[in-house]
């Protein structure tokens, strides 16, 4: 324990693998992706410190393949950047990748699913209030004309619609 083992020490390897969905290997390999963004800023060896003090702005971290085409792109980063500002450091970056990955819970996905595509509904209505108002027209329920009721209607929030299937 403690001995260099390249780009991180043996502690922050563990460290990484028991915060993400990832092996080693993988953490290396999307390490190595960050560190292809800006090669002149990220250090080949990262300190404890770097992982979290060294941030690439948005407009570099846009330019994975991953986020490239993504509507949803400046929000997504802004989700997973600890300030919000949307650049990344590497756990930032790491914590993207484990979230979007194959064997991350659905539970989580779902989270970060509300974190990014209902932001607005977030800020703007408390969770009580979808129960009684359509969020978006802010008409009360049965004064919406020829519409089924929003599976929210209930006060509870209901899995089901949120449910990808496979």
């Amino acid at each position: 324990m403690g001995n260099k083992v390249g780009v991180f020490t043996d502690e922050q390897i563990e460290a990484f693998q028991d915060c993400t969905f990832f092996t080693k290997k993988e953490i290396l390999r999307i390490f190595n992706r960050f560190r292809d963004l800006a090669p002149n800023t990220v250090p080949k060896v990262m300190t404890r410190v770097d992982t979290n003090r060294i941030r690439l702005p948005y407009q570099q971290i846009q330019a994975i393949t991953e986020l490239r085409e993504n509507p949803f792109c400046q929000r997504i980063c802004q989700v997973f950047s600890e300030d919000g500002s949307g650049d990344l450091s590497f756990e930032d970056f790491l914590d993207l990748f484990s979230v979007l990955s194959e064997v991350a819970p659905m539970e989580l996905k779902a989270v970060y699913a509300f974190k990014i595509y209902g932001a607005q509904a977030y800020k703007q209505y408390k969770i009580d209030s979808w129960a009684n108002t359509d969020p978006w027209t802010h008409q009360r329920w049965d004064q919406v004309p020829r519409r089924s009721k929003h599976p929210l209607s209930t006060g509870h929030i209901h899995r089901e619609p949120y449910i990808l299937i496979r």
